[in-house]
This record gives C-alpha cells, structure tokens and sequence, in this order.
C-alpha cells in the first residue's frame, strides 16, 4: 500500500497514524443474532503514536497532561468522556465518517501509544441528545390562548403558530405540525360526557418531534415512512391526569407591584349622632388609593398591564397574596363653634372594593403622629375580576356648642409610603390563560422516544451524508432496495474458503416480547390481570425445538384503549385509577394514540375562566386504531384478546404484521439461513450505503447483515454474514378478523334505556320499573343518610346507572341486597364528598363501577 494517501481529520485536525496503515470498518445496521438491539458500523481498534502532533491534539481536545521522571513519561491523565467528528480517508477518498472516541492509552519505555475507536454517526447522534428531553425541544411558537374556538380549530382545521392562525390540515389529512386537543378522560369527573376545556390537554404529533430532535442536531430526513399519512397521523401525549398550573415565568408575570404617594386636604360637614347635653359631632372621610386626584400610583412591576386605569383587573383565575401598606400621617382640624372641641375617638377602616362590592379588611386607632396600616390577604381570584383598595378615616368628638356643628378639616399625608403588591401564588390554566404547549409535552427523553420509535416500527436510521440527511425507513421492503435491482455478489465469493451455512433458527431466542411499556391504569391493570399480557402486546413462540432465551423489545410508551362512554357514542381513551370505587385521575406514562379524526358522539366542551360551555356533535378520536368503526391498521403489536366498546369489525394488519413478520419468518422459519463466507471486496462494493443492497448469488437473494473489518486497498479477503430472503412479495395490506371479545366491567355494550334524571331525598328501593326509565339519580343527603338499596333482579343488564351525591353533609350509601352479590368487589359503597359521583353497571349478579 505504498503510496497510498490514507488520513485520519478529527476535529478538523490531522491525526498521524502508524505507517500510513488502512482502518479496519465493520459494516453493521442490526444484528440478528440479538434482535432487541441496534448495533452500528464501527472500526477496530486503532493504535495511534504518540506523536508531538498528535500530543499537541490530544492536550487541546482531551486535556492531556503527563508526569516525568527523570525526562521520562511515567503516569498521563486526560478526559476520556469527549467524542470528536472525524473523517478516514484512503487514497484521497472519503471511506467513513462518524465520531472519534479515545478508548485508552500505553506508556512504553516512555513513550506514548494510544487506542481509539471509530464509531457510526448515528451512535453518535443518540449520545449528543444526552438527557434533553422533549419537552426542552422548544415549542414556544404554539403558545396560545385557551379558547374553545382554539380547540375545536385543532381538531380538523389550524393552530396558532408564531401567534398566528396556520391551516395545519390538507384534505383532511393533518401536515403534523403544532398540537391537537384530544379527547381523552383523565378521571377529573364522573360525568363522562362533560370535559372541562383545561381538562383535555395538547398533544404533538410525532413526526414534528422527530424534525425537531434532528434540528437540535443539525440534520434533516428522507423518509417515505415518516411522511406518510400513517406516520402523520401519529400523536403523543401526556400520561399524567394533573391540571396544569401556569408555569413559573407565567406566574412572575401576574407579579403586581405599584408603589406610591399622596397628600391633601379636606373640609367635612359632620353630622349629630345624639345630644345628651353636650352634642356629639361624628365625620369620616373616603380615600380611594386609586384616586388619580390625589394619589399618585407607579407601576414597579406589571408584566401584563394588569392595573389600568386605577383598577387592577386580576389575568388568570387563581390563588393570590395582595398586600397594601402604607405609613399616614393625618391632622384634623375643627372649625366653626366646635373648633374647640375635644375629640373622643378616630380610627380607619380600610377595605377591598372587589368587582364593585366592599369587602372588610381592617379596622384600628389613628395615632396621633403616623398611622402604619399594612394587610395582607389570601383569595382566590377568577380571570377577570377587578379590584382596588379603599381607606375610610372616621372622627368622633364632643361639641361645646351643639348648635354649630361646624366641619372637620382634615390633612393626610402618606409619605411616599404606599406599597401594593400581588403575588400569584397557584394558577390553574383557565380558559382566556395562556398555554405553553411545551408544558403538556411528555417529560421523556429524547434518546429514548427515538429508540421507542424505531423499535415500535423497526426502523432503521442511515449514516447523515455530506448534506445532513439522514434515511429513515422500515427494515423490510420500505427500507431495501427492490429485490429485482440486486447486487450480484457471485463471482466475489470465495469458494475456496470455508463457507458457513447456519440454520438461523437455532440462534433465535425462543421468546420474541413485543411490549409497550408497563402501566397500572384501570383499563391497561384489568386486562393485564384478566390475560396475563398487556394490552397490544405480543408474545412471539419460536417453534424451533433447540430455541433458548427470550429477546425484549419494550416501548418507552404505551396506549390505551378506547372505552365506550354508553348513551353518547363516545368511543375514547380513559388513564384513570379506581381507588374503592373512586374515579380518580392517574399518573402514568406518555401515551401513544393514532388521530383517526372527528367522529360523531355527544358532549359538552364545559368552559372555565373567560369560557362558557359549548354543545359538541364531534369529538376528536384518538385510538390505536386507524378507523375504529371499519380499522384496517392497529398500531398494536397484537389483535387485542377484547375490548371496551362495541366492535363490529377489526383488523390483523398491525404493528408486528407489518413491520416485523417479514425478519421474524426469515429467522425463525425452518428455512432460514445465516451464510459466513469471505468475499473480494473493494471500495466500490462498500461506496453509497451498502447494507441497503440486496445481493444475488448464483440466483438466491440475501441482505447483508454484517461486512466485518473491511480494509480499503487490501488483497485479502473479507468476512460477510448475509441473511437468505424468503419471501420478496408485497404481503396484503390489509384483512380484517372476527371482532375481539367484549370486556364485562368496562362499558362495551351500547343500549339505550333512556336517560332521564330523577331526584331521591329518602331511601330508596332500586326495583321499581318506573327507575328504568332512569339512568342518573340525584341524592339529597342534606337532612340524613340516604340508603339506595338495588334489587339485582329488577336492574337491567348492561346498562349504565349514575349516582350524584348533592349535599356535603351526611353519606349516600349504594348496597345490593341479593346475598353475595358485589359492587366492584364491595358489599356496598358510601360516598361522603358532595357532588361525589359513581357509575355502575350489572354484568351477571354484580355490579362493576364504570
């Protein structure tokens, strides 16, 4: 290889190498001899002198530093947790580009030799995201106004973008961009066709996310997966049921602080209260401290212009601290027959004018020098409240001659003294807030949605060529070239050498788990314990006898099924805990949905701070199916054993089916190969991305699984391992399959009974056929206990029972009185919180809280 240019740039620096040496590359998109991991290209070990040059680099890029004796290098120390962007080149020609990683070092008769790495850079992109996580990818130009106009234009329409409205759909397709309000139930209420607007949260779509991630780094995709109406389609969300509060920067800007002064006088006509000899003279004077007549207010602080006009006007509904004080100082002065009067008594009252109406603060003495006034109060604030402080001096004297009442001349001064403040303390996102989308954005890292993403899909992720673009597609026919374009490998095998043909299937683990991540929210707990397998998940048997081991591909997030909320046609998800019969909300992980669009179903958006409520025909359905009326795509590993609403049809066509039963059948099927043999490779056989080739010899098609420590330049061979495709037809893209079962605790099963509403003040008997004309019952616990006794064989089957308790005192106590007969487990269910609300429905000779 004499005279061959070889080079290694890191850093943009020049690296020197032992005598000019080729790097040895493996080639490496997978492995399936460990099918749950994502190995890379990477280089062997490479030796690199320590060179004055190459110390030189060394000292800058990893702080190295040595220790001598006697002129002799005896100890280094250096930072070994750096990695650098590098270039190998050969012969003037660029054979690999990825990241450099300094492994360890030699000292030998004192001189230095050190031993790197160098690795694909698509390693290298997931160890730059580090713990960023994807709410820090920066979401800020979707920060809006909470409005129910703003929510249903997410559904189907635009969302604001830059504080502009931006058309996010096209043909009905969402662009994927910016956030979609879905309609999820997080258990805030009982009431489950009523949705409060800050209880349904914002959601990203995940092809945005992955743009973003890329961005952060500095590339760009190519990928037909990704574009695809499939992809675009799909969303991710919040698994937490907590209502947000304004985030810390929205909170400083409620922040108030107003200082300032005043000073005037005034004459004051008293008034007689009674006359017992002498007459007594009482007056009082009115100071508003917005007054602009006499008061001078300045704004230190007031983000929002929330004080205007003399009046603050509170900006978000909440929990508030406001404060006045001030320092007074007042001198009165009779005038008339009384001004040689004595004065008995003078004290202040000071009050809160809150939207017209006059609140007591606090009342004390007026001291005859300077009056110190300071309070401080706790409230609770809608958006939109107005209020100001009000300061009343009140005089009580005795008049010598109670015939000249005379007046009161008053001189107050503050001093420059008065101080007002508000501070928010907690603040609910209220309708009229403002919404920072990034705070609804799952708090998952970004390395490991990217890993749950290509996972999920079995994707494969290229090297970024010379312009930043990376290849994102399937690792099946998406990903491959078409098998009719091959690659003709047959005149560079070896026959020669040994050629190994291994049955693939003894390899295999003998269980391949296709999981979503674990969670104990009602629906995902119920059939978990029911099936013994999460929900969407799949459990693969390898049939082969000899197969040993299990291999794990979990998803950092999960999904949840779509429940049915009977009488409503609302088919949607609920991440609820149930906690004695108690809905209650649960804090869970992100959550996966596929946006099928807006579907028909009844329900009220309710509204909150500046909102009113708004009667819906639509509802934006979120799912793990692509139609959950006719599906043919579920996003599930598995056909669900059964689900929570009435389904007529379903579909086979999944995650696993199209994704992974084309590797999974070419590794576990009998006919499976593995092929190590040595082939003649040169540098134009490995130029371009070479694993994406499909290779013809001698009239079988393989895909490459590994090229091991290739050498640019060399006579000798090199070692590949390919895989023997079985099956090069495009599979059908969708079939559809008998309906799973219907679950009986959750609500699968629509009937409409009715749905009148009938008022019970006394217990009740639940048997009489006029209660079968009900379905929600409203319980008066005002006076007593109220006792409602259910006859199980008068209650009808599958149908849906509310119970609302309506006063704070006493119990609501709901017993069946058929022996052994429960209610989710319980001999009865008391509730003791008013307004506390159960959903219940019969299935057999129990009772199951919905």
């Amino acid at each position: 290889m004499t005279g061959v240019n070889t080079y290694l740039i890191v850093d943009g620096y020049k690296i020197d190498l032992s005598s000019g040496e080729p790097i040895p590359v493996t080639y490496q998109l997978s492995d399936v001899k460990e099918p749950s991991k994502r190995k890379r290209s990477h280089s062997k070990t490479i030796n690199i002198p320590g060179t004055q040059n190459n110390l030189r680099f060394f000292q800058r890029a990893y702080s190295l530093t040595w220790r001598q004796l006697d002129g002799v290098i005896i100890d280094i120390s250096y930072d070994s947790t750096q990695a650098y962007n590098c270039e190998y080149y050969y012969n003037n020609q660029l054979e690999f580009k990825g990241y450099f990683q300094l492994m360890s070092s030699t000292i030998l008769n004192g001189s230095i030799t050190f031993e790197a790495v160098l690795f694909s850079n698509v390693v290298g992109l997931f160890s730059q995201l580090g713990d960023i996580t994807l709410s820090e990818l920066g979401w800020s130009e979707y920060d809006h106004t909470l409005t129910h106009q703003t929510i249903e234009n997410s559904w189907d329409n635009s969302v604001y973008r830059y504080g502009l409205l931006t058309p996010n759909f096209t043909a009905g397709v969402p662009d994927a961009f910016g956030y979609l309000y879905g309609l999820v139930d997080y258990g805030f209420n009982n009431i489950l066709y009523e949705y409060a607007d800050n209880e349904i949260f914002p959601i990203v779509y995940q092809r945005e996310i992955v743009e973003k991630i890329l961005g952060k780094l500095g590339y760009t995709y190519d990928s037909t997966f990704i574009d695809s109406e499939r992809f675009k389609r799909l969303m991710l969300g919040t698994g937490e049921g907590v209502k947000l509060e304004l985030t810390a920067a929205q909170i400083d800007d409620l922040e108030i602080d107003l200082t300032g002064d005043g000073a005037d006088s005034f004459s004051i006509n008293g008034y007689i209260d009674s006359i017992y000899g002498n007459g007594q003279f009482r007056g009082g004077l009115d100071i508003d401290l917005v007054d602009t007549s006499y008061v001078t207010i300045a704004e230190v602080k007031d983000d929002l212009n929330q004080y205007d006009d003399s009046i603050t006007t509170v900006a978000a509904t909440g929990n508030y601290e406001i404060n006045c004080s001030f320092d007074i100082d007042v001198t009165p002065t009779f005038s008339g027959t009384g001004s040689s009067s004595q004065i008995n008594f003078a004290y202040y009252q000071l009050f809160l004018i809150l939207n017209g109406s006059n609140i007591f603060l606090e009342s004390s003495s007026i001291s005859s020098g300077t009056t110190s006034v300071s309070v401080t109060l706790n409230r609770y604030f809608q958006s939109g409240d107005e209020y100001y402080f009000s300061l009343k001096l009140i005089y009580d004297a005795t008049l010598i001659d109670p015939t000249d009442i005379g007046t009161l001349d008053i001189d107050f001064d503050f001093n420059n003294s008065i101080a007002i403040t508000q501070e928010c303390l907690d603040a609910a996102v209220q309708g009229g807030s403002t919404v920072r989308v990034a705070t609804y954005v799952p708090n998952m890292k970004a390395v490991d949605f990217l890993n749950s993403m290509i996972l999920h899909w079995n994707l494969y992720v290229s090297e970024p060529d010379e312009d930043g673009v990376v290849i994102i597609e399937p690792l099946n026919d998406g990903y491959y070239n078409d098998a009719s374009q091959y690659v003709t490998w047959t005149k560079k095998i070896n026959k020669l050498d040994n050629i190994e043909i291994e049955p693939l299937a003894l390899t295999q683990p003998k269980t391949w788990n296709f999981k979503f991540a674990q969670d104990q929210d009602y629906y995902r707990k119920n059939y978990f314990d029911k099936w013994g397998v999460g929900y969407g998940d799949y459990i693969y048997q390898n049939q082969t006898f000899f197969a040993k081991g299990e291999a794990n591909i979990t998803l950092g997030y999960t999904i949840s099924p779509p429940v049915e909320i009977v009488g409503f046609n609302l088919y949607i998800p609920r991440v609820i805990n149930v906690d004695n019969g108690v809905i209650k909300p649960y804090k869970g992980k992100p959550r996966c949905y596929y946006y099928q669009g807006l579907r028909t179903g009844a329900w009220t958006l309710i509204g909150t701070g500046t909102e009113t409520n708004t009667s819906e025909s639509e509802y934006p359905q979120l799912g793990h199916l692509d139609d959950i009326d006719n599906p043919t795509f579920d996003i599930c590993f598995q056909y669900p054993q059964e689900v929570y609403y009435p389904a007529t049809s379903y579909t086979k066509v999944n995650a696993f089916s199209e994704y992974y039963s084309q590797l999974v059948k070419e590794v576990t099927s009998p006919d499976s190969k593995l092929m190590r043999a040595n082939f003649r490779l040169v540098s134009e056989d490995i130029k371009g991305d070479v694993l994406r080739n499909i290779i013809n010899i001698d009239g079988v098609l393989w895909r490459v699984n590994q090229i091991k420590d290739f050498v640019s330049g060399s006579k000798d061979t090199t070692n590949v391992e390919l895989i023997k495709i079985l099956d090069v037809k495009k599979r059908r893209t969708a079939y559809t399959a008998q309906p799973p079962l219907r679950d009986e605790p959750g609500p699968s099963i629509i009937t409409d009974f009715g749905n009148g509403t009938i008022d019970i003040n006394t217990d009740a008997n639940f048997k009489s056929n006029a209660s079968k004309n009900f379905s929600t019952f409203l319980a008066d616990t005002s006076s007593n206990d109220i006792t409602i006794t259910i006859y199980n064989e008068e209650i009808q089957e599958n149908k849906n029972y509310t119970f609302k308790k309506m006063s704070a005192n006493n119990k609501l106590i709901i017993e069946s009185i058929k022996a052994g007969s429960k209610i989710d487990g319980y001999d009865c269910i008391e509730l003791t919180d008013l307004n506390a609300t159960i959903t219940i429905r019969k299935v057999g000779d129990n009772f199951y809280i919905l």
